[in-house]
């Protein structure tokens, strides 16, 4: 992450290439992982196909604060990596129905996320999180259960202490956060991210964006080596309610 940081103060790369892209979001997950897995620019173009049954894609709705430029980080574009069993709890989340899943399945965001409120799947925003659970996430791996009720006693939902933790608990959605080294690099003052605005002021101010167009979902069916996946991109977006999606035939 702190590489990635760097080259984005740099600028010497051009982020709009396809290589920096595959790189920045194959880095959602393990290399071992992210280099095999087929690689899906925000448009749902192919940027590279893969033959491990695992699909990594940017998750940010809004897009670059820099359209010329392109994502500032792979930070910016929160990536993601995800299987076919994980994309049923990702569909079932985003159409507002209860996931229906043949097995557990396993979603890494290494790059960490947007900020989601801990207690309830519907809030989008950090003002509307009222009781103070809203957590902006370093990189982390999720596990998305085949049956919710597991996911009860013996985890809490404290995200403060390290050890793994319930999202959205008692709700169809609730999954198992599992911070990895950095997690909390949003928040600790000595963060490698406090440091480095710290250090470049001008490069860490915030930029002006549009609000996050929460709630556009595009849903394309994906065949993947010899799996059939449903591919949900701009997944994380909502506007409080859950939109209908739009399906599109993509071959990968």
């Amino acid at each position: 992450m702190l590489s990635l940081l760097t080259s984005a103060l740099a600028q010497t790369e051009d982020h709009t290439t396809t290589a920096w892209k595959i790189a920045a979001f194959a880095s959602a997950a393990p290399s071992q992982l992210g280099g095999a897995a087929t690689i899906l620019d925000a448009d749902q173009s192919i940027l590279r196909p893969g033959s491990n049954g695992w699909i990594c894609m940017p998750s940010n709705p809004a897009g670059p604060a820099d359209a010329h430029l392109g994502w500032a980080s792979a930070a910016e574009a929160a990536p993601i990596c995800i299987d076919g069993e994980g994309m049923k709890w990702l569909q079932g989340y985003i159409t507002g129905t209860a996931p229906v899943m043949d097995r557990d399945a396993y979603v890494y965001m290494m790059a960490g996320d947007l900020g989601f409120c801990n207690s309830d799947p519907t809030v989008v925003t950090e003002d509307a999180c009222t009781d103070g659970s809203w957590i902006k996430s370093g990189p982390h791996l999720m596990l998305m259960p085949k049956d919710p009720t597991a996911l009860a006693a013996p985890y809490s939902t404290d995200f403060s202490i390290g050890a793994p933790y319930v999202m959205f608990q008692g709700s169809p959605y609730v999954h198992l956060m599992i911070p990895l080294s950095g997690y909390y690099m949003y928040q600790a003052p000595d963060s490698e991210v406090s440091r480095l605005a710290a250090a470049f002021p001008t490069k860490f101010a915030p930029k002006p964006t549009a609000a996050p167009a929460r709630g556009f979902v595009v849903l394309a069916s994906a065949s993947v080596g010899l799996a059939a996946v449903t591919v949900v991109l701009i997944a994380l977006a909502r506007r409080g309610t859950f939109a209908k999606a739009t399906t599109a035939p993509v071959l990968v």
